[in-house]
């Protein structure tokens, strides 16, 4: 009869040269990791407890650096890992300071103006599917189609905008109802509508499940408690119906947990915050010296000292004045100034200025340079950067959250290509890039199309499309003075007059 120890033995794992192989058991991590928070994490694959497997090798795809075993962003923060739920604070510095201050913000219009210059700019550019492969035509043809699908979408230009509200907030989702429909006689999925949900009903768990705040939960997801109620967390497949946007993706201080959300997105609302704080301060006292010299001033009444009945007869008397800088003070019967009596001391406009101009050249300034690129100390502006940012960001955003789940359904054999949704913003200076594309082309130098007509604000040509070309004869004329566009539409004058 076999020992117990030969028993245990002979029953244990070995792995092809007959070593023993080490069980994965619920906090075996050398990573001091638990089994149940690494099950949980969006980014490792982990079996199932109870399964046989080599603990040094954590599972990844071929050819795939793996993370560092135990490096992550929940590890850093104490207070995260050890609440019941596993939930981020969804706070910014704006949240954590004051919520009613933090709402407040929006209502001021040098804040809201320059970002609705900036959204509506960018939902206005032109768009565009670009292909993986430009000489491939059934490439092109199936972006020109994808292109129509996306914008069936109802209100597409706003589906757009509100996406960029992340900007503000640090994440925005739209929620898409998607319904198989007709388009051009062909069965094909499309947005029937929308829903915007802001970042500040969003929560995320530190697994990177993310889900909203509700005041009655529906019963089809599952329901946690957060620091602000009950939320119910997507579920995978809710993930195809969810345009997710982030902004500022950062991190913070390993003493500053409630900003650990930071990993999630931090907007504009977050870096603005004390700037703003500290202009409603000098706001107020402004306001208080506008007061005093709309009024005309303060206006001081003297009542005789020690007579109630003089006291009262001043306080009506100002009362019927309607004036509202008022000070009742008492005076001594003397030789200079006896009983009661006004007097009016008028304010000095200095102080007002004073105010404006802080106001203005300080936080007005403040605030344009970080929305608008504006150095107040070198007088540049750099709007184009801050463009650029915004259209990278949320094409990307629209490539793999919106473009991916057309393509699933509608073009099945896309998904091998490297399909994309791009913004094109045009440059600022585009009568001289015009002139530096010139000067490449006479030298021979290769240029890329699409580059060019991206830099230009423009979408390449289709087949779907009117095109307006300089006639062939005209181009191998070698007439580089005739720059006019040869169309029958004579208000469409040179190209480079149009540009500069």
């Amino acid at each position: 009869m076999k020992s117990k120890k030969s028993v245990i033995a002979s029953n244990k794992p070995r792995d092809a040269k007959g070593r023993f192989v080490k069980k994965y058991q619920s906090g075996g991590l050398k990573s001091g990791l638990d089994y149940k928070s690494a099950a949980n994490s969006a980014y490792i694959a982990l079996p199932e407890a109870g399964q046989n497997i080599d603990v040094e090798q954590i599972p990844t795809s071929p050819a795939v650096t793996p993370m560092a075993n135990g490096v992550y962003h929940i590890n850093t923060y104490r207070s995260i890992a050890s609440t019941p739920g596993g939930m981020y604070r969804n706070l910014d510095e704006a949240l954590r300071a004051c919520t009613s201050t933090a709402k407040a913000m929006l209502n001021d219009v040098s804040i809201t103006a320059p970002l609705m210059q900036r959204w509506l700019s960018l939902a206005s550019y032109n768009d565009g599917v670009y292909p993986q492969d430009e000489h491939d035509e059934r490439q092109i043809e199936v972006c020109e189609n994808l292109y129509k699908d996306l914008t069936c979408m109802p209100r597409w230009a706003e589906f757009k905008k509100n996406l960029m509200w992340a900007s503000w907030y640090g994440k925005h989702i739209n929620i898409v109802d998607w319904r198989f429909d007709y388009i051009d006689g062909e069965r094909k999925i499309k947005a029937n509508k929308w829903v915007p949900i802001i970042g500040d009903k969003l929560v995320f768990r530190n697994n990177g499940r993310m889900g909203y705040l509700v005041h009655m939960p529906t019963g089809y997801r599952d329901v946690v408690y957060t620091d602000r109620g009950q939320a119910e967390l997507f579920s995978a497949d809710d993930m195809e119906a969810i345009v997710h946007h982030k902004y500022f993706v950062t991190d913070t201080t390993w003493d500053e947990s409630q900003l650990a959300i930071g990993i999630e997105g931090f907007g504009y609302r977050h870096l603005i915050y004390w700037v703003y704080w500290l202009k409603q301060q000098l706001l107020e006292w402004a306001m208080n010296a506008f007061q005093i010299f709309g009024a005309g001033g303060i206006r001081i009444g003297y009542f005789e000292q020690s007579n109630d009945e003089s006291q009262q007869q001043v306080a009506n008397a100002m009362a019927q004045a309607n004036g509202q800088n008022i000070i009742l003070f008492p005076r001594p019967i003397g030789e200079e100034k006896q009983g009661a009596g006004l007097e009016i001391v008028s304010p000095q406009g200095i102080g007002i200025d004073f105010f404006q101009n802080f106001i203005d050249d300080y936080f007005g300034k403040q605030i344009n340079q970080l929305l608008l690129g504006f150095d107040f100390n070198e007088e540049r502006k750099d709007y184009y950067t801050l463009q650029k940012y915004d259209a990278d960001g949320l094409s990307e955003t629209i490539t793999n959250d919106l473009l991916s789940v057309l393509i699933k359904y509608n073009y099945p054999e896309a998904m091998d290509w490297d399909l994309k949704y791009k913004i094109s913003v045009p440059v600022p200076n585009a009568s001289e890039y015009m002139e530096g594309i010139q000067r490449m082309w006479e030298l021979g130098l290769p240029l890329s199309q699409t580059e060019v007509y991206d830099s230009l604000g423009f979408t390449m040509p289709t087949k779907n499309k009117k095109v307006l070309q300089k006639p062939k004869e005209a181009m191998l004329s070698g007439d580089s003075e005739d720059r006019t566009i040869k169309t029958p539409n004579k208000e469409i004058g040179s190209l480079v007059d149009q540009l500069s």
